[in-house]
Formats: C-alpha cells, sequence, structure tokens
C-alpha cells in the first residue's frame, strides 16, 4: 500500500517539475564546449573530420544547420574541385589536415559553429578570438566573397536567438584571380584572423554560440570558404567558486533512505579530505564516497538513513578550492549548511517536537523570534497559532520556514517585564503523509514565557569574525565585531598588532551593533596578530546609564594562514610547444607561476639552420621575454630550453626555490615569402669620393640572381663609357674595367631592374623592381697640376717637334681639364687666345708670346674653334680652309693673360704653352729627339720645386719592345765588343735605400725606335727620348735585374718596393728625393706604358720579369713609378 502511495507522489512531482510548476535549474545545451579557466586558450584543429566519405562526426560543441532542398546536416569531403552546396571538410585528397567550411548554392544554405559554457567561476568580460580562413575554391572572380561571423549570447541553437556580426572576424575571399580549386594549405589563399570581442557579461553556467554563415553570390556561385586552427580565449574577473544546487535541497523532507546527495559548484573545483559533514538525529554521523566532478559531484553514504532521520550537511569553504589559476579568490565562497528529513516512522499524529521559547522560558528579549518544530512535515492554515501577552496584549507574526520548523516574527516587539502565552490549535495543523488518519494534532498545544527584566547592562562583544585563536585566518581578511546591544565606537577603541611587526591602519562600517574593520592591507604569512578592544572606547547608545561602557577590555588573537611555496613553474609560453609558421623575427614570452628571478645563461636557443641564439632578457619578474640579437632562419626547427637551476622565485619560502626540472619547447620558422631582388651594397658607396683609378667595383645583391649581357650602364664624365668584365656572382659581382679610370672624374653606374633577376623559383616577383645608380668619384692626379696644361699627346695633330709628310687646315689642342668654353675673353673657343705662326727667312722664331709678331714670324690666320666639353679638346680651323703649305709652324696656346678652367685658374698658372711643327713632303712622322726646354717657365706649383721643363715628354707608341734587362739564369754569357756608345754623365747617380743601391747612371741612345742596353753591366741607364733627370716630365732609368756573370743585378728586387720608398737621384750636386707611388707588371711591348707622359718630374724605373727556364727568356716587366718631393 505505502509504495502505490509513494509512486502517485513520484508523479505529482514528476508532472510539477515538467508543467514548471516546481522551480528547477535551466537546461544547459547539448554538446557544449565547457570553459573551465579564464585565460586558458580553447582550441581546434578540425584535423579529426573525416577525409573520405560523408559524415555527421563533428568535434564536441561543433553543429551544422543546413536548409534548403538538399539539406541533411552532414559534411562531404573536398579538395576544393565541387561546386555544389553543402557543408564540407576541406583538404588535400587523402590528408588529415582538415578545415570546416561550407558552399552555398540556390538548393542548400549551410551555417557551421559551437556553443560554450561558461564554468570558469568568473564573469567573462571578453573573448580573444583566432582562426585561420582558407580558400578552397573560386567560383567567380571580380567579387567578394565571405563567410561571416556572429556571436549570440542568448540563442539556444545556430538559427534562433539575437546574434551580432564582427565584420573583423569575417574572413573574405583573399585570392581572386582564376577559378576553381585551390589549395587552401598556401600562405596566398589563407588569412589569419584575431580580433577581440568585448563588453560582455557571460555569468558562470551561462552559454553563448558562434557560428559563420556563407554571404550568398549575387549569380549563386559562392566560393569554397573555410575555417582551420580556430582559438577561443575567455578574458574576465574571477569568481570565488558557489554552491550553486544542491540535493536534497535545504529543508527537503521524506527524502529516500537509500538516497544520494548531488552537488552541484559554479566551476571545478577540487575536494579536500573532510570537505563534507553529514549527520542524522538517529542515524548519526555518516561516512560517504564521492565519484563524479569536477563540477558536480555525487555523495552515496556507506549507511542508509533511518525512518525519522532529520539529517544536517555543513560544506566548509576552507576544504573546497576552484581549479583555475586565477587566484585569488580560490575557496568557496562561504560555509554552506542545510537540512532535510528521511521518510518518517509509521503515521503517527503530529505533535510539537520543540518549541522557542520553551516553556516557562525568562528574560526573552523583546525582538525575539518564536520557532514552532513539528515531528513531522505539516501543513498549517491560517489562525493556527495565537500569541499573547499582559503588557502588549495580542500579537500578529510573520511566519517563514515549514514544513517541520516554522519561525513566528512578531511584527511588534515585547514590553520588559510581562508574561507571553504561545497556542498552536490542533485542527488548524495538519500532516502531509497520505497515511490518514490521523491528520490533525491530538489536541491544542501552549507554553508560557516572560520578557526581559528592565535594568540595563553593559555592552560587550557578542561575536568576532574571525572568531579568538582562529588560524588560517586569509590574508584579506576584514574582521567583523557584532555587538549585545547597539553601540558607539570611538577611534581610538581598536588598535591591531603582529608578531611579524607590521603595522595596519584600518577603516571602520556599519553599526551599530555590527561593525566591519577593515586594515589599509593585507596580513603577511604565519603572523600570529590580536586586535584589542579598549572598553573604555566602546559605549552602548541607550539612556539607562551606567552602565555605559564595556566593563573589560577585549583581545582576540588569530594566526594567518601559512605560505605553502610551490616551486616556481612555467604557465604558458608563445610560441607554444610545437608551434609553426613562427615569424623570424618573433619574440619567445615565458610566463611563470609566480615572481622570479633568472641568472646569466638561463635559457638555451639553439636552432637548425641558424644556430645557436644570444639574446636580451626583458619583461616583468612574472613575465619573461626573449628577444633574439639576429632573426631565425626562415624553414628552421628551434630548441628552446630553460635550465631550472638558473630560475629561482623571489620569495623567502625555500626550498623549494627553483624548478623542479629543465623546460624544453621546440617550434619551426615560417617559410620565407619572396621578395624582388634588392642591392644591398655596393663599393665605391654612392657619392665617394678619392676613388683609386684602378678600383674595381663590387655589387652585392639580397639574393642570387641571374644578370643579362647589358645589365648595367657604367660611364663617366671624362672617361666616357668604359668595357668592363664580371666576376664572382650569383649575389656578389666584382666589375674590373679593361682600363682604368681618369683621374678627377666623375663615374656613373646604372643597374637595369628588367636585366637582373632571381634565381629562385617564387615568382612573381621575379626581377628587381627598380633601377639602381650609384656615383662616385676618382682621386685627384698625384702628379696634376691645380691649373690647366696643355696636354703634349703623340696621338693629337699636332704636337710639339713632329714633322707632318701631310699638310692639314685643322689643329687639335687637348687641355688636362676642363676650361671655360663659351666665347668669351677667357675661353678655350675664342680664336684670340691661340696665336698660330710660321718662321720666316731667317728660320728662327722671333715671337716669344701672344703680343705682337715680331721680326719675319707670319702669322696664320685661326678662323674658329670648337670645343669638346668631355675629352676638354679645342679643335682649330685655320688658314681658311686652305691646308698649310710646306713650312715650320709654333702655335702658342695663350695662357699668360687668358684661358681659365671653371674656377678661374689660368692657363700654366698664367704662362704660354708653345707646339712646334713642321710640314714636309718627303719626311716621316716620327718624334724627334730634340734638347732644350719650351717656353714653360719651369715652375712646378705641384710641389713648390723650380725644375727645368724636359724638351720630349713622350715617346711614340711604334717602339715595339721595352728593353731587355736580364741575361739567361744558370750561365755565364759571353758579351761581344760593345758596338754601341753609352753617354758617360759624370757626377750622376742613383740611390734606393730599400735594395741598398748606389749605382752609377749613363746614358742609352735610340737607335731605330729601340734602345740596346746589354753593355750596362753594374750601371743604371737613362733611356734618351725620356725627360732629362731631375726635369719636368717622365724620366726613364733602366738596368740589369740579371747580370751576364750569372749574378743578381742593380735592380734585382725592383718588384719588392712598395709605396713610400725612397729613389734619390744625385745630380748636380743636388739631392732629388723621389718617393714611389706605383709598382706594376706590364707585357714587353707595352712602351707606351713605360713612356708615361706626366706634367711633374717623374722617376720610372723598369727591369725585366718572370723568367721562362724553357725559353731562357723574361716574360713582362716591372714598373715602379716615383713621383719628386724635394730637392736638397
Amino acid at each position: 500500500m505505502r509504495s502505490g502511495i509513494w509512486r502517485v507522489i513520484l508523479l505529482f512531482l514528476a508532472i510539477c517539475m515538467t508543467a514548471g510548476i516546481l522551480d528547477h535549474s535551466t537546461a544547459q545545451a547539448d554538446n557544449t564546449i565547457i570553459l573551465s579557466a579564464l585565460g586558458t586558450p580553447y582550441f581546434q584543429s578540425f584535423d579529426s573530420l573525416s577525409n573520405t566519405t560523408e559524415s555527421d562526426s563533428l568535434p564536441i560543441g561543433w553543429l551544422i544547420s543546413e536548409s534548403g532542398s538538399n539539406a541533411n546536416n552532414r559534411y562531404l569531403a573536398s579538395n576544393g574541385n565541387s561546386g555544389i552546396g553543402d557543408t564540407y571538410s576541406f583538404g588535400l585528397t587523402g590528408s588529415t589536415e582538415r578545415a570546416l567550411g561550407s558552399v552555398q548554392d540556390n538548393n542548400l544554405v549551410p551555417a557551421f559553429g559551437a556553443s560554450f559554457t561558461n564554468h570558469t567561476g568568473g564573469v567573462i568580460k571578453s573573448l580573444t578570438i583566432k582562426y585561420t580562413g582558407e580558400e578552397w575554391r573560386l567560383a567567380r572572380t571580380g567579387r567578394i566573397d565571405k563567410i561571416i561571423f556572429e556571436l549570440s549570447t542568448n540563442a539556444t541553437s545556430l538559427i534562433d536567438g539575437n546574434w551580432a556580426e564582427y565584420e573583423e572576424l569575417t574572413f573574405v575571399t583573399p585570392f581572386k584571380d582564376s577559378v576553381g580549386a585551390k589549395d587552401g594549405n598556401l600562405p596566398r589563399h589563407r588569412l589569419d584572423k584575431l580580433f577581440t570581442i568585448t563588453g560582455l557579461t557571460i555569468a558562470p553556467g551561462e552559454t553563448f554560440w558562434i557560428r559563420w554563415r556563407d554571404h550568398n553570390d549575387a549569380l549563386g556561385k559562392n566560393d569554397g570558404l573555410a575555417v582551420d586552427d580556430f582559438s577561443l580565449i575567455p578574458n574576465g574577473v574571477d569568481n570565488a567558486p558557489t554552491l550553486v544546487t544542491n540535493t536534497p535541497a535545504d529543508t527537503s523532507v521524506n527524502v529516500q533512505l537509500d538516497a544520494n546527495l548531488s552537488f552541484t559548484f559554479s566551476e571545478p573545483v577540487i575536494l579536500s579530505e573532510g570537505w563534507l559533514s553529514l549527520s542524522c538525529s538517529i542515524s548519526k554521523q555518516h561516512a560517504y564516497s564521492v565519484s563524479g566532478g569536477p563540477i558536480t559531484f555525487s555523495v552515496d553514504p556507506n549507511l542508509d538513513f533511518k525512518n525519522g532521520d532529520i539529517c544536517s550537511i555543513t560544506i566548509f569553504s576552507e576544504k573546497v578550492s576552484d581549479q583555475d589559476a586565477a587566484d585569488p579568490p580560490d575557496l568557496l565562497d562561504k560555509e554552506y549548511s542545510f537540512s532535510f528529513s528521511a521518510l518518517p516512522l509509521p503515521d503517527d499524529a503530529p505533535i510539537i517536537s520543540n518549541l522557542s521559547p520553551a516553556n516557562n522560558a525568562i528574560a526573552v528579549s523583546l525582538d525575539s523570534l518564536l520557532s514552532v518544530q513539528f515531528s513531522e512535515p505539516v501543513a498549517v492554515t491560517p489562525g493556527w497559532f495565537l500569541i499573547s501577552c499582559t503588557s502588549s496584549g495580542l500579537h500578529m507574526a510573520d511566519i517563514s520556514g515549514g514544513p517541520m520548523i516554522f519561525t513566528l516574527t512578531p511584527q511588534n516587539r515585547f514590553h520588559y517585564d510581562e508574561n507571553c502565552a504561545l497556542t498552536i490549535i490542533a485542527q488548524k495543523v495538519s500532516d502531509l503523509d497520505l497515511d490518514d488518519p490521523p491528520d490533525n494534532m491530538p489536541s491544542d498545544f501552549s507554553v508560557t514565557f516572560s520578557t526581559l527584566t528592565n535594568p540595563d547592562t553593559a555592552p560587550f562583544l557578542q561575536s568576532s569574525i574571525p572568531s579568538n585563536d582562529t588560524d588560517s585566518v586569509p590574508l584579506d581578511q576584514a574582521i567583523e565585531l557584532t555587538f549585545n546591544e547597539p553601540v558607539a565606537i570611538d577611534s581610538r577603541a581598536l588598535t591591531i598588532t603582529c608578531s611579524s611587526g607590521e603595522g595596519y591602519t584600518f577603516s571602520i562600517s556599519g553599526g551599530p551593533s555590527t561593525f566591519l574593520v577593515k586594515p589599509d592591507h593585507k596580513f603577511v604569512y604565519d603572523d600570529n596578530c590580536s586586535l584589542t578592544i579598549a572598553a573604555q572606547y566602546v559605549t552602548d547608545l541607550d539612556l539607562i546609564d551606567p552602565p555605559d561602557a564595556m566593563l573589560l577590555d577585549q583581545i582576540i588573537n588569530f594566526k594567518t594562514v601559512e605560505n605553502h611555496d610551490a616551486a616556481p613553474n612555467v604557465t604558458k609560453i608563445l610560441p607554444a610547444d610545437g608551434a609553426t609558421n613562427v615569424a623570424v623575427d618573433s619574440e619567445i614570452r615565458v610566463e611563470f607561476s609566480e615572481d622570479i628571478r633568472v641568472d646569466n645563461s638561463w635559457a638555451e636557443l639553439k636552432c637548425s639552420l641558424s644556430g645557436e641564439h644570444t639574446f636580451v632578457t626583458s619583461g616583468t619578474s612574472q613575465t619573461k621575454v626573449i628577444k633574439p640579437d639576429v632573426n631565425f632562419a626562415n624553414n628552421e626547427s628551434c630548441l628552446l630550453t630553460l635550465f631550472a637551476s638558473k630560475i629561482h622565485d623571489q620569495d623567502s619560502k625555500d626550498p623549494p626555490d627553483e624548478m623542479d626540472n629543465n623546460f624544453s619547447i621546440s617550434f619551426s620558422t615560417a617559410p620565407p615569402t619572396d621578395q624582388p631582388p634588392t642591392v644591398v651594397e655596393v663599393f665605391p658607396p654612392n657619392n665617394a669620393t678619392d676613388i683609386p683609378v684602378d678600383q674595381r667595383i663590387s655589387i652585392t645583391f639580397s639574393e642570387p640572381v641571374n644578370i643579362h649581357l647589358d645589365w648595367i650602364d657604367f660611364s663617366c664624365i671624362k672617361g666616357g663609357v668604359y668595357s668592363f668584365q664580371n666576376e664572382g656572382g650569383p649575389i656578389k659581382y666584382i666589375i674590373s674595367t679593361e682600363l682604368d679610370f681618369t683621374y678627377a672624374d666623375t663615374c656613373t653606374v646604372n643597374l637595369k631592374a628588367d636585366k637582373i633577376y632571381d634565381m629562385d623559383e617564387v615568382d612573381p616577383p621575379d626581377f628587381m623592381s627598380k633601377d639602381y645608380s650609384f656615383t662616385f668619384s676618382t682621386r685627384k692626379s698625384p702628379d696634376g697640376f691645380a691649373a690647366p696644361t696643355v696636354v703634349n699627346d703623340e696621338t693629337l695633330t699636332p704636337h710639339d717637334n713632329q714633322t707632318l709628310n701631310e699638310s692639314l687646315n685643322h689643329l687639335f689642342v687637348q687641355f688636362s681639364k676642363d676650361v671655360l668654353h663659351d666665347g668669351t675673353d677667357d675661353a678655350a673657343n675664342n680664336p684670340l687666345n691661340y696665336r698660330l705662326l710660321e718662321w720666316g727667312v731667317n728660320q728662327t722664331f722671333d715671337t716669344p708670346n701672344c703680343e705682337t709678331t715680331k721680326a719675319d714670324d707670319k702669322r696664320v690666320t685661326i678662323n674658329s674653334i670648337q670645343y669638346d666639353s668631355a675629352s676638354f679638346t679645342a679643335d682649330l680651323s685655320i688658314n681658311y680652309g686652305v691646308n698649310l703649305p710646306k713650312g715650320t709652324y709654333r702655335l702658342i696656346i695663350c695662357g699668360a693673360h687668358t684661358i681659365r678652367d671653371l674656377a678661374g685658374t689660368p692657363l700654366n698658372d698664367g704662362a704660354d704653352s708653345v707646339i712646334t711643327f713642321s710640314i714636309s713632303t718627303n719626311g716621316g712622322t716620327g718624334d724627334p729627339d730634340s734638347g732644350g726646354f719650351t717656353s714653360d717657365n719651369g715652375f712646378d706649383q705641384g710641389n713648390g720645386i723650380n725644375i727645368p721643363s724636359a724638351t720630349n715628354n713622350n715617346f711614340t707608341s711604334s717602339m715595339p719592345l721595352i728593353p731587355v734587362t736580364g741575361f739567361r739564369q744558370g750561365v755565364i754569357t759571353q758579351l761581344e765588343p760593345q758596338q754601341i756608345s753609352y753617354t758617360h754623365f759624370g757626377e750622376e747617380w742613383l740611390e734606393v735605400p730599400a735594395l741598398a743601391l748606389e749605382t752609377a747612371i749613363i746614358g742609352v741612345p735610340k737607335e731605330n725606335d729601340n734602345w740596346d742596353v746589354t753593355w750596362l753591366g753594374s750601371q743604371i741607364g737613362w733611356l734618351e727620348g725620356s725627360a732629362q733627370l731631375g726635369y719636368k716630365g717622365n724620366s726613364v732609368l733602366t738596368a740589369h735585374v740579371w747580370d751576364a756573370l750569372n749574378q743578381p743585378g742593380p735592380f734585382y728586387g725592383l718588384d719588392k718596393l712598395k709605396y713610400g720608398d725612397k729613389v734619390i737621384l744625385h745630380a748636380w750636386g743636388q739631392a732629388y728625393v723621389y718617393e714611389v707611388r706605383e709598382v706594376f707588371s706590364v707585357k714587353p711591348e707595352n712602351v707606351k706604358a713605360m713612356m708615361k707622359h706626366q706634367e711633374k718630374a717623374w722617376l720610372t724605373l723598369v727591369t725585366c720579369q718572370g723568367y721562362d727556364e724553357n725559353s731562357g727568356e723574361y716574360q713582362r716587366r716591372v714598373l715602379v713609378r716615383a713621383v719628386l718631393m724635394e730637392v736638397k
């Protein structure tokens, strides 16, 4: 019979729950993702999706919603080759690297997303969302397609609720150039989306939804777009864990004797030993076993309850802590207590089991509550009690509690010194069970009590939190003081002292009976503290005095929590272990569980390509940032190791002090993104000056490149366009010109972008993005005048002392530098600045300068002049275009009062230049040997030395060989009798200190355009036709390197001289000191190099080099050039 009754009761409860008559917790969305801690990321790679067949298997919490005629809420595997509307698992065929996406068409509208439930224990204020959007198919070009990201905090599925769109997380097709399938794993088909959604308030236990819906193309041709590598980080304010629900609920009745208990918390928690106390009136204290968690736990008592048991449950706050790292708060927000009653004993009439105040109670407070406890759950009807007092009369009361314990709160206070009666009316009280009769109380029940007597008592401290001698007081504990009556507290009443010596000020709030004392800062760990209440400063508020103040000082002793120190550990690191595509300029961020300090060499960073990295450490005491000194290489793997022995916590509670173990992560860097090749370095650098004339040009590119033949333009203002050769490559190229640059020249190098292209296969870009140009200037000639001069070069017609066998009507004059050519008085293209004379009958030139023509000299007309600013050459048109007749002529280039350079410096520092030449119908064109001096005044402006100028400064290029100054080595050569005469100068000799050489100089004549030096012996030969010794111009001296006696000659070791070595010419009682400027090697036929024209006084020392044992000949000649520095 009883079991049938209980089935009726349970059915009734079920009907009530279904109809919403009874309150119950909101149902959570099925298949939801639990967020268990703030700041902890959730990550989904979608690699668990099917890569072969159609499926509805999705990661936990993820859902698909499809509408349209083809909808089936399943997805297909695709590599982007299908344009049919559906939800897809995108990826390369057979690959497990997957992404979740969709294609929309007229027959199917897809959406996909996930639901998340906040079990972090805190309020979520923002969400940091990151994912990679991937393009797997382009349906058509010339328009934008996208999947739109939305979030809802009130949805229960993907298709209801209010949704907010976030454009920052919407993925738009990135590559729109060609229709068809794409590889969404390639960088150009991917795009990372990252955004933090703020302004949220998602309470613990609440659920929110995200989704992507496909934007519809106007023509129904939609791209295949997908989501990969999704992560979500909840951010917010952490709350202490709370108890959300418990079963049985507080004051539940008729609980089954074998019932289990259930408890649900607001977030994942850890239960410590002794977290719950279960005690019953009959079955007493219960042991139990716990299962489930970490949010909902089931408690199974080891013994069943007894009929009529009244049980109390207490959950201790200090034994329940949350699992997140955001502490405090950590412990349960408060201690929870509640009660329930088991099935009653076989039915009896309800009776009163307890009353408060008890019968005949005295000194009941004037605002006392009345409590009535029945033997079993009962229902009461209005008028079930009566309160009557001798002074204050009848009392109405508010009713709370039930169905076993009811609390009556009188609406008016009792009076002092009165007697009161509480009567329970039996017919107004009935039990709730169905086992009737009996139903009502057997009879009315009454108790009497008396109230407080009127005399006043002194106030006293009734209770405190913490109470006296409490341990493990939290560091942020506020102290609560409750007095027995309303009081006033003077500011001098309270003091806090602690064994640590820490001092505190505090604020006092609340009152007049309960006050909150809040210290100005936290207590310290393991501290013994005392709160002293000075009695004289705490007084009651009533007017019945004395007593007024407390009788005795009150002292509350308590001890703060211990510092349970733990070893420091890494809580978060970016990049994470196993991360890929890490940027090459990335920093590494390491977060620790507490404040730490690090020693030198606390970490090691090694990479497969770039090797071991040094780095700079920055950040805070809890977060360290590692900044490598150089970037990583692309496509390399790296290993970071943190050494436990080098990392220490900063607290004083040791051990532990160091990390338990070394910590390591590995990651790989991103592949390179191709860039067009660029020029990273050139030499000489742009706008460089004082560059040697034999300088080679170097060009360094950012990567290996190929070059076309015409990849570079290379020209100089004076020297014009240069021919050159390429060396090196493919990154650094060396440019060698076939000829040296011209002194004091400005050169420009232009690299053509469309002729230089990279060697990699990632194109475009391939070619340089633009041309690259740089300019430099060569150094000034070490032997050049500051003033312009006339170049007396055999390549010009005429040159000094030249005999022509053909007549002419044009003369050419070349200057050493650019001169004025604007037709003004001082310009080189003004005919008045020249005089062309033919000698008369006396066969002597009588006119010394550009002034009046003298004696029988004949003046020839100069009609016009054309000037070439590139070569500094003036072309003189003469004699009205009629060729000059046979005769001897002199051209005077006026310098004494005209022709200036662009800076205004006059020709030859104000001296004329003179060129004398002849025209003969039967003569050759060779340069005659000549003595004497030119009309130059002989002053060397460059070195401040007065020296005469040589008559013949050049030697014709018709000479076939530089003299042979070496005999066959290893044998003694028998010489024939000397066949030519050498000129003996007497006191002229040469000293070369670096060679320990002091040797006489003799003159070697020129015969048949050659010099025969066979019989020089140990002497040095001056070559006739070069500048006379000690005079301006190039004086050439030669000597044997190996003599006929098979011994080293005077110039043995000549090639070992170096820049700055001294060469001293002793002549005419003076010492002419020269310094070496150049040492180089030439071929034997390069006579022009040996006889190079010089404006200042120079020596050229020459001898043989490169002996060939097979032929017995010398392959090259060594030349040493030295410039005159002083005359002693």
